[in-house]
């Protein structure tokens, strides 16, 4: 989705629990975190615009 400077709009997307995934070394397998979890959302990872918490089963 591309916003003019200024314009607002509401969206929602499907985050499955794969996109969540992370490589656990010691564990040598990959992992996604459970319970509460941060989000972030910005235009990229230097500027992260805004922030909340989801939970994750």
């Amino acid at each position: 989705m591309t916003l003019k400077p200024g314009e607002r709009r509401r969206t929602t997307f499907l985050i499955t629990r794969r996109t969540l995934f992370y490589w656990d070394e010691p564990r040598s397998r990959w992992t996604t975190l459970k319970g509460k979890v941060d989000v972030y959302v910005g235009s990229s990872a230097a500027d992260m615009e805004h922030a909340g918490i989801t939970t994750v089963k």
